[in-house]
């Protein structure tokens, strides 16, 4: 269990500039916040990661070993090259 009166607590920093009695409101009328407070986070790009953290879960142990396996593979990613159409392929192999 965690000792709440033992850790110290702060605000989430997407809420940060909204004072406590936007706050309330927003709670009591179900409305919802201003537009700049929304953030992606069922976008394609969060699934991937979803999945490749997922990945690096299941194949090595800590987080040091989890954050380097999922950055080594953004890296490989990136040195792959990015093809749009087939002729791009056949081009790239002669």
């Amino acid at each position: 269990m965690i000792d709440w009166s033992s850790c110290t607590l702060s605000e989430p920093p997407i809420l940060k500039h909204l004072t406590d009695e936007t706050l309330e409101e927003n709670i009591k009328t179900s409305a919802e916040l201003e537009e700049n407070t929304k953030f992606p986070c069922h976008t394609q790009g969060v699934e991937r990661l979803i999945r490749l953290v997922s990945q690096a879960s299941q194949k090595v142990y800590g987080e040091d070993a989890r954050d380097g396996y999922v950055r080594a593979t953004l890296n490989a990613r990136k040195e792959v090259p990015r093809f749009d159409t087939k002729r791009q392929v056949m081009n790239a192999e002669e």
